[in-house]
Parts: C-alpha cells; sequence; structure tokens
C-alpha cells in the first residue's frame, strides 16, 4: 500500500464471497485473444478467498477472461492513484509454462490508445517463455505506429509464490514497484484519461508459443485488488454524449440547455464543460470536460431541470448520457478533436 496519510482507499475486493463480484467485475466470454484462445467466463473462478484465472489445453478456452471492474455499464475506471494486485504464478522448474502470459494491466477504456488522449495501457506483463524478467511499461499509441516505453526488469515471477504488484500513477509520472520495491519510473506521455483495471491469464501470442513441453492447465491466482487515491485528488479528461428526447426544445429551451451544460462544470467545480460538437441537434450535444469522475445522468438533471423549465423526473427520464463506449467511439473522438481545432 501507498505511504503517507494523504490516500483513501476507493476500491477493494480480496474475493472472500466464493463467486466473482458482478457489482465489481466483467468476466469476458466468447471473445478472441491476442494469443491463440479465446476468453471464457468458465475459465474465471473465486475460492478459498482467491481469484482464478485458468488456463485450458483445449486452444478454443486457452485465454482465460479478462477481469475488469464494473459497477455497471460501462466499466468503471479510475483516475490518478495507487493500483495494486497480489498475485501468485505457477512454480516454472523447466519450460512447461513456455507460451504462458499474464498481466496485470491498467486499460484505457474503448483502445483510448489510438485518441492521443492518454496511454491505453499500464503494463505488468509475465511471459513462461522469459520466466527470469517481467515486462513493466506503457504504451500511449497504437496507430498509425505504436509508441511506448519499458523495460525488461530482472524478476522471476513464475516462482510459485505471492508477489504484489503496483502502480503509482500520478500526473507528472508512473512508478512501477514489486514488493514495495520501486523497479521503474516513466515520465513519458503520462496519461490523463481514466482507465480501468483488468487481470488475464493467456498462452501465445506476444508472451511467445506454447511447445510439446507446455503443462496444461496453469492459473493465475490473485488474493486481493487494491486502489488508493489521493484525498485532494486530480481531475481527469471525459468525453459523454448528453442526448435529450424524444420530443425537441423550443429554441429558448436550446440556449438555456447548452448554457446548462457550461453552469454544471462550475457547481461542480470542474475546469469546465465545454459542448464541441453537436451530433445530431441541439438537444444531442457531444462533451469533453474534466472532472474528478464522469458525471451521471442525476447530476446533469438536476441542473438541467431547472433551466429548461421542466421537472426533475421529466428531465431525468428523457436524458441518455453516453460515456464513449460503443463502434462508434473513434468517430465521436475525431469529431471532438475537430471541433476543437486539436
Amino acid at each position: 500500500m501507498p505511504i503517507g496519510s494523504d490516500w483513501e482507499l476507493v476500491f477493494s475486493d480480496d474475493f472472500d464471497v466464493g463467486v466473482l463480484d458482478a457489482v465489481k467485475w466483467s468476466a469476458y466470454d466468447a471473445i478472441s485473444s491476442d494469443g491463440i484462445g479465446t476468453f471464457r467466463a468458465a475459465n474465471v473462478s473465486a475460492s478459498d478467498g482467491q481469484l482464478h484465472l485458468r488456463v485450458d489445453s483445449n486452444f478454443d478456452s486457452a485465454r482465460v477472461t479478462t477481469g475488469s471492474i464494473s459497477g455497471a455499464a460501462p466499466k468503471a475506471l479510475f483516475g490518478y492513484g495507487w493500483f495494486e494486485a497480489r498475485i501468485n504464478l505457477p512454480l516454472q522448474t523447466g519450460t512447461e509454462m513456455t507460451g504462458a502470459w499474464h498481466a496485470f494491466w491498467l486499460w484505457g477504456e474503448n483502445s483510448q490508445v489510438s485518441s492521443g488522449d492518454g496511454p491505453q495501457e499500464e503494463d505488468f506483463e509475465m511471459r513462461g517463455s522469459f520466466p527470469a524478467q517481467i515486462r513493466v511499461g506503457h504504451i500511449w499509441q497504437v496507430t498509425p505506429v505504436k509508441l511506448s516505453q519499458g523495460i525488461d526488469y530482472a524478476f522471476a515471477p513464475y516462482d510459485g509464490q505471492w508477489h504484489v504488484y503496483a502502480y503509482d500513477w500520478q500526473p507528472d509520472k508512473i512508478d512501477w514497484y514489486i514488493d514495495g520495491v520501486k523497479v521503474h519510473t516513466s515520465t513519458e506521455e503520462i496519461p490523463d484519461s481514466p482507465l480501468q483495471i483488468l487481470l488475464d491469464a493467456k498462452v501465445g501470442g506476444w508472451g511467445g508459443e506454447p511447445d510439446a513441453n507446455t503443462t496444461f492447465p496453469f492459473t493465475m491466482d490473485v488474493d486481493c485488488v487494491k486502489v488508493w487515491q489521493k484525498v485532494n485528488r486530480s481531475s481527469l479528461r471525459w468525453y459523454q454524449r448528453i442526448a435529450y428526447g424524444p420530443g425537441a426544445l423550443d429554441a429558448t429551451q436550446q440556449g438555456r440547455f447548452l448554457a446548462a451544460l457550461k453552469e454544471i462544470g462550475a457547481r461542480l467545480n470542474t475546469s469546465g464543460i465545454i459542448p464541441v460538437a453537436r451530433v445530431v441537434t441541439a438537444q444531442d450535444i457531444v462533451l469533453r470536460y474534466t472532472a474528478p469522475a464522469p458525471l451521471t445522468a442525476a447530476q446533469w438533471a438536476n441542473v438541467l431541470y431547472r433551466r429548461l423549465n421542466l421537472t426533475e423526473a421529466t428531465v431525468l427520464a428523457n436524458l441518455t448520457i453516453t460515456d464513449y463506449a460503443g463502434a462508434d467511439y473513434e468517430a465521436r473522438r475525431l469529431a471532438c478533436k475537430a471541433a476543437l481545432s486539436l
């Protein structure tokens, strides 16, 4: 855990309930991995106070689901803070773990790395084909060329022992820790967009290919995951689409609608709500703003209903908040950037 009195614990899971907590995590299912297998929810379990991510010898289910924090759709995201997981990987005595690829990631939702809004990944990556090292680093662009920074740190994660892996992500740097020892620091292209937590166990791909000596099944066991943030934590950048309907607002209400979007920024002490693109009509707005957390429909309605001369319940019932998820994320992001001349 971080040192100092200015931290607060904002997320914790000790996996003590005997099943995966669906309020906190989602288990991917039937999704092809970037190794040689497929995510299967059946490969994720919790027992004896631990999360178990299993890789089977049947390559159709070789990649274990990635666990992602989730209170509800979309996934829960965090800003700057201290993120740690206590993990045990199988003991490797020869080449029986060849091709194994385990990871504890912080990841930008919907491939934010391609947007220029912050790295898609902060990584701890363990590979059975390279058992005497662990990759630590981060990626801030995938297209048109991959841009990243990291090192292969001399460490043997496949020793059958518990280790605590931690990120200290702050506005000006990222520090990587193993068992309380700082092993790497980066000050390059530090993300300022929210990230989610992922844990996964898989095989093949960047981890190297399994061979006749690879022993299946193998697991990644996780004892706990915790997140601390500074009490006076900084705000991060968010993109949202705020739509009001059905029905149209008259010209007066449209002006009030736009004014209220700016007002809520001041009320929540953000650095500003900026309507950056009209997607459909004046009632359908794409916004870029900064805040400690994404604003909820209830928060929007609390200001909007007074400005629109409508009841709060009416406004809330007609609001749709989209946190840039889905296939059209890239198109909407580009519209935002074009409107801001970025």
